[in-house]
């Protein structure tokens, strides 16, 4: 299944230096093969995932998917490259952590809120009126 983003968006969001600097695990100054597969990969994974749990009850997850969409392609980069800066438990930068906030709060109202994802239609079909996704971030811990 496409991806809502690719490594080059993420790069471009996290500058090339900042690229280099968390997934040159080598320190060959290029980023491999290996090691896309081992940092980058897994946070546009993640991201997808992520996507896909707020707005599955309202569209088609495969036509959203392939469909291009700036505005899920921009939420996709701002969780990923969240995921890819923080990897390995780094501190998460101040601007990362508030698009990934922001992005968060933009799903939630389209999850919640019935707001719609531009250049998308909702999809009778898939909407349910309490929706409820897998991968709910929650900013504290409850038992």
């Amino acid at each position: 299944m496409a991806e809502y983003c690719s490594a080059t968006d993420v790069s471009n969001r996290v500058t090339e230096a900042g690229y280099e600097h968390v997934a040159d695990d080598d320190e060959d100054g290029a980023v491999g093969t290996g090691e896309l597969a081992a940092s980058v990969t897994p946070a546009i994974r993640w991201a997808g995932g992520i996507i896909d749990s707020y707005i599955q009850r309202r569209v088609s997850l495969a036509s959203a998917r392939a469909s291009g969409n700036t505005w899920l392609c921009d939420r996709a980069i701002d969780l990923a490259a969240y995921r890819f800066v923080t990897t390995g438990g780094r501190e998460g930068v101040e601007s990362f952590t508030a698009d990934r906030d922001e992005t968060l709060e933009l799903l939630k109202r389209v999850r919640d809120d019935g707001d719609g994802i531009p250049g998308l239609t909702v999809s009778e079909a898939n909407h349910v009126d309490q929706p409820t996704g897998p991968y709910e971030i929650q900013s504290e811990w409850t038992t």
